[in-house]
């Protein structure tokens, strides 16, 4: 129905319902005026739901659009930025697709990567830098990886790498608990003819003992309770809860580093004024509280 016609009919019926007097014509009139509002309505109705599918049709179409090669690469330097859980900050870096196109090419990403097989990644090694920690990936024929083909994804406490289709094959590696904190929109990666270096942005330019920490993003070690130094008859020990267990490839000093990092300020304040006790006897200074050139 159309709603300006009738509108235009309501108009015209409305005069004749003016001028008109009592009796059997206006009863008449009252009739089709009230017929012509019900038309009326169920007409709008009808107009708002069809400009309301044309509207979803021109929405999912748009959602569809074929995204350009420059795109889904800004796309795959913003996820490994901000991660999947900020649309806005990817949409806002690509600048040409809005926040639902962004969640819908997020949504066929992880839908799609569910359909693969991953071969978990072993062959990588780890070195660092005051200010960068650099993961090395090594993997056959990767000067043929295409950057489309390479997925990064960043949190300040983990690393998430899916490697697509080199040589028909799939991978992954994922850290969950990076042993310090990074920071993702400064870290990038490079790719040379046979290697991929992660490089991931520390957040403080404290030596790291390991790539991976065995303490939970809480501070507890596997659930367990850390071991702590208390006052016993006058002297400080160590109370390690049963379970805890230190890593047992790490030196002596390495221990002694990661109390002095992991610790609080008495714990700090005993280890400063015990090593200078015996510095004399050593020939060894405090540099080894806060730096590394241990590699794993």
């Amino acid at each position: 129905m159309d709603v300006l016609k009738i509108k235009d009919e309501l108009n015209e019926l409305e005069v004749l319902l003016s001028v008109a007097k009592g009796g059997t014509a206006r009863s008449f009139l009252q009739s089709a005026h009230k017929e012509l509002l019900e038309k009326l309505k169920t007409a709008e109705n009808e107009q708002k739901k069809k400009e309301s599918e044309k509207q979803k049709k021109k929405k999912e179409s748009k959602l569809e659009e074929p995204w350009s090669e420059e795109e889904h690469l800004a796309f795959l330097e913003a996820l490994m930025s901000y991660g999947p859980k900020n649309p806005e900050a990817i949409s806002t870096h690509i600048a040409t697709k809005n926040v639902p196109q962004v969640e819908k090419y997020l949504e066929n990403l992880f839908e799609e990567q569910k359909s693969r097989h991953y071969e978990r990644l072993m062959t990588y090694y780890w070195d660092q830098s005051s200010t960068f920690v650099n993961v090395h990936i090594t993997l056959p024929n990767i000067k043929t990886l295409t950057p489309r083909n390479l997925i990064l994804i960043l949190y300040p406490t983990s690393l998430h790498l899916k490697i697509h289709d080199l040589d028909n094959k799939n991978y992954s590696l994922d850290i969950p608990n990076l042993y310090g904190q990074i920071s993702p929109p400064r870290s990038f990666y490079e790719k040379n003819v046979d290697l991929i270096v992660i490089k991931l942005k520390k957040h403080s330019p404290f030596a790291w003992l390991k790539l991976e920490s065995p303490n939970k993003p809480d501070g507890s070690f596997f659930g367990k309770k850390k071991p702590e130094f208390v006052m016993v008859d006058g002297e400080m020990k160590l109370e390690e809860p049963a379970g805890y267990g230190l890593d047992r490839d790490m030196s002596f000093v390495d221990v002694l580093r990661q109390f002095y990092q992991e610790g609080d300020n008495d714990l700090k304040k005993f280890l400063l004024q015990s090593w200078e006790e015996t510095i004399d006897t050593v020939g060894v200074g405090l540099e080894f509280l806060s730096t590394s050139n241990d590699n794993e």
